[in-house]
C-alpha cells in the first residue's frame, strides 16, 4: 500500500472529501472579518446581560442581609431591654446610612452606643413610627415599645427593591 502523500493529497483531504463527498474540497484558511463581527457581537451582549444581572442579585442580596441584620438588632435591643441588662431600657435610632443600638431611655441620653453601618446601596426610609422620631425604645423590665409602626430598607434610589419592617407594641418585629 502506497502512504497517502504519494496519491498526491494530505490525510485530513481525503477524510473530509470522503464524507463530505466533494470532489475539489479545499480548506479555507481564518475567518472573515464579518463573522469576527458576529461573533464579538454575540460575546458583547451576553457578557453585559451577566454582568448586569450579577449586579442585580449583589443589590438584592446586600438588601436581605441589612434587613435581616437590623431585625436582628432589633430584637436584641429588646431581649437587652426585658433582661434589666444596664437597668434601663434599650433603644434602637434609625438613620439613613445606619442604625444605632442604645442604652438609655432616649438617643439623647444613651450611656451606651453601637453603630451599625449599612451597606453603601442600601437605606433606611419612610419610617413611620407612632409619637413620630427615629427611635425605637423598648422600656425594661417588659421589653416593649410605644414605637409601633413600620419603616423600609431598601436599594438607594429603587422604589421596587425594598425589606419591609414592622414594630408591633410587645416589641415584636415583623420583615416583609
Amino acid at each position: 500500500a502506497k502512504p497517502f502523500r504519494s496519491l498526491g493529497f494530505r490525510p485530513l483531504e481525503f477524510i473530509c472529501n470522503l464524507a463530505l463527498g466533494a470532489g475539489n474540497f479545499r480548506f479555507r484558511r481564518g475567518f472573515t472579518a464579518l463573522e469576527i463581527v458576529i461573533v464579538v457581537s454575540i460575546l458583547s451582549l451576553l457578557g453585559s446581560l451577566s454582568l448586569v444581572s450579577f449586579l442585580n442579585a449583589r443589590r438584592v442580596q446586600d438588601l436581605v442581609t441589612a434587613g435581616n441584620d437590623l431585625v436582628v438588632v432589633l430584637r436584641l435591643a429588646q431581649q437587652k431591654a426585658a433582661s434589666g441588662e444596664g437597668g434601663s431600657a434599650w433603644g434602637v435610632r434609625l438613620e439613613q446610612g445606619q442604625y444605632v443600638m442604645f442604652q438609655g431611655v432616649s438617643y439623647a441620653t444613651a450611656v451606651k452606643t453601637t453603630v451599625y453601618a449599612l451597606p453603601p446601596r442600601v437605606e433606611i426610609a419612610d419610617w413611620d413610627l407612632a409619637g413620630g422620631g427615629q427611635d425605637i425604645i423598648f422600656s425594661a423590665p417588659e421589653g416593649a415599645t410605644i414605637q409601633q409602626g413600620t419603616f423600609v430598607v431598601r436599594v438607594r434610589d429603587s422604589t421596587a427593591q425594598t425589606f419591609a419592617i414592622t414594630t408591633i407594641g410587645r416589641g415584636g418585629e415583623s420583615a416583609d
